[in-house]
């Protein structure tokens, strides 16, 4: 190797790659933020493309991107202080303007007003793919899962190369009999190091060092050396084989649990929406219903007052007509205020800006058909293709190597160490690369620990003995708690489907009686016929909530059974079977043999509809399940895994 110039620099030598990579920090730390990202979202597409079942890999747009090195955050006197600022005047230097309760009144008349032309319509599918969109905490579930895709970024490059350089200077002073040495020395080390999975790591160090003589006495002015060191560490029994991958092992396994977590977590809250929704829609029903009542009530006391003027009615039905409309008028203002509530809630949870002017189409609805309800095999589904319950299984498997990791730390410690340095001509005052293969030193020993103090040990494998009976129990205790939640929501459908053909049978009943009572209007108090009113109107609520009951209830259906699939939009994907219903299929599904047809709360004819039959229920079926099933990850069962 050739020598180094005669007029070595050590100095702009060494500080040439500082002042390099302070001039390019900026751009790399931008441009490595940008290469986390894109590593980060393959390794999710991966995971999610493995996990199967129609999952979708989420996007992260709305991460903020760090374009310059002034979008990173910095130190501020607002984030260093050690008293955050508090406002909390004192009540005198408070000021409350007084309102005007007319005011107060009208503003909530203008408050329950129609929406406003340029409001957006949201049906449910709409809404749902705003919420995939926008909502809080779905966000929140994504970073969850970008969170765990990073933590095992770390975990791989720990095991990859990693490189380091380092660079110091020194300066030293001799004083002899009166005279000075004064030198200054700089070193620079790059090193490479690789962790290995079977335990242990190698090093390769790479070391020169450059001496200047700022006073010298006698002899040369400049020095310089060089040297290669190789080295090896590698455990025999403890911390060796798989035990010293735990961490990779662990993140990798974590990075799936996580993909099944979120996925399971994306059916959950469109489900959560979905509800929500069609309770918005009963409310909205609700409030309708209310109208009618109070414009009924309104010509009840009309017509009331007309028989009092001709003096067929006493005072006092009049006045109890007149008071009746006053506590419509109340309770349907009641019922747009909770209404009004519900809508703020539901936009919160959406991550709509509080100006956006929207309103719910529930003239669009979303209806399902009925399952099959055969419990033997829908339990047997949920066992199998509940995500939740197949990472429990793995979890068990966990419990089990945390039992062989702690075992190998009673183990005694039997090390390997090796390690070779070449290093250039002591005799030369340049070195350079030259390297003396006379001057090269070989090191190898063996390092034999007696395992005299393992009580640590020993405590920590009897925690990890417990921890295994733990999962062992939380198989068979969320593989109880799905087999419960399938079976409770079979009976939901079973229960929702009785109550509305219940409540559809009670409405025919309530309109033949108003019917009657119309009739014999002027033979009837109007306390008889504002009784009947209330009865329909309560029946008419109840028939709506019989309907939401359905719907829920057979979206949860698929939910408990691991059967529940949506798309990257939010939208509903439906198994073979379970397609939409038409509109047709929908009012035959909710009428249940009766008209369906609301009449007014004073009707003037009867309703010919026949009397519907009561639905056949299914008999629960308690055959047991495949030993395969149970207690074993998703898989081996002879069923494939979505």
């Amino acid at each position: 190797m050739p020598h180094l110039p005669h007029r070595f620099r050590p100095g702009r030598f060494l500080l040439s790659p500082a002042i390099a990579f302070v001039a390019l920090a900026p751009a790399g730390c931008n441009q490595g933020l940008t290469e986390v990202d894109r590593k980060a979202s393959n390794l999710i597409a991966q995971r999610t493309e493995a996990l199967g079942g129609d999952a979708i890999a989420p996007g992260f747009e709305h991460l903020t991107a760090v374009r310059t090195e002034a979008d990173l955050i910095r130190h501020t006197p607002e984030n260093t202080s050690r008293t955050p600022a508090t406002r909390n005047p004192a009540a005198g230097d408070l000021t409350i303007a007084r309102g005007d309760a007319r005011t107060e009144v009208e503003r909530l008349l203008r408050r329950y007003a129609d929406a406003p032309e340029d409001a957006e319509r949201f049906t449910l599918q709409e809404t749902l793919k705003y919420a995939v969109t926008n909502a809080r905490e779905y966000k929140t579930a994504k970073e969850e899962l970008l969170l765990a895709a990073l933590r095992l970024l770390i975990q791989r490059h720990q095991f990859g190369p990693r490189f380091f350089n380092e660079m110091s200077a020194a300066f030293t002073g001799d004083a002899e009999e009166g005279d000075y040495e004064i030198a200054t020395r700089l070193i620079n080390e790059f090193r490479v190091t690789q962790r290995l999975e079977t335990g242990g790591q190698i090093s390769a160090r790479a070391l020169v060092s450059a001496t200047e003589q700022l006073r010298r006495r006698v002899g040369d002015r400049e020095s310089q050396s060089a040297s290669v060191i190789l080295s090896a560490d590698i455990p025999l029994l403890r911390g060796a084989g798989d035990v010293a991958r735990e961490s990779l092992i662990s993140a990798e396994r974590e990075m799936v649990y996580a993909t099944r977590t979120f996925e399971r977590f994306r059916q959950q809250f469109l489900f959560n929406i979905a509800t929500d929704y069609f309770d918005l829609i009963r409310t909205q029903a609700q409030i309708e219903n209310a109208r009618r009542v109070l414009a009924s009530r309104q010509a009840l006391a009309r017509e009331t007052e007309a028989l009092y003027a001709s003096g067929r009615k006493p005072q006092f039905e009049l006045s109890e007509a007149r008071a009746r409309v006053l506590s419509s008028e109340n309770n349907l203002a009641d019922q747009q205020d909770r209404a009004a509530v519900q809508l703020e809630r539901f936009r919160i949870r959406l991550g709509m800006p509080p100006d956006h002017p929207y309103f719910l189409d529930t003239a669009s609805s979303f209806d399902l058909p009925v399952p099959a309800l055969d419990m033997s095999e829908s339990v047997r589904r949920g066992l199998l293709y509940r995500l939740d319950l197949q990472t429990t299984r793995d979890r068990l498997e966990d419990a089990r190597r945390g039992v062989a990791n702690a075992r190998n730390e009673l183990l005694p410690d039997l090390n390997l160490s090796a390690s070779m340095t070449l290093i250039t001509d002591p005799g030369l005052r340049r070195g350079g690369l030259q390297f003396d293969d006379d001057e090269i030193d070989y090191t190898a020993g063996i390092t034999f620990g007696l395992p005299l103090d393992r009580e640590i040990e020993r405590i920590g494998l009897r925690q990890a003995t417990i921890s295994l009976e733990r999962a062992q129990r939380a198989i068979r205790n969320d593989e109880d708690n799905v087999e419960l939640s399938i079976r409770s929501a079979m009976r939901d459908i079973q229960l929702a489907l009785f109550s509305l053909q219940i409540q559809n049978e009670s409405v025919r009943i309530i309109e033949r009686r108003l019917t009657g009572l119309q009739l014999r209007r002027a033979d009837v108090t109007t306390r008889t016929i504002i009784d009947a009113q209330d009865e329909y109107a309560a029946a008419l609520d109840a028939r709506d909530a019989a309907i939401r009951n359905v719907r829920v209830a057979i979206m949860r259906y698929l939910l408990e059974t691991g059967q529940f699939r949506v798309d990257v939009n939010g939208q509903f994907i439906a198994p073979p079977g379970m397609e939409q219903l038409t509109p047709q299929e929908a009012k035959d599904l909710y009428e249940m043999g009766t008209s369906g047809e609301r009449v007014s709360i004073t009707p003037d004819s009867e309703s010919e509809s026949p009397v519907g039959t009561a639905p056949v229920v299914p008999q629960e079926t308690e055959q047991p399940l495949d030993e395969e099933v149970r207690g074993k990850p998703a898989g081996e069962s002879g069923q494939e895994s979505p």
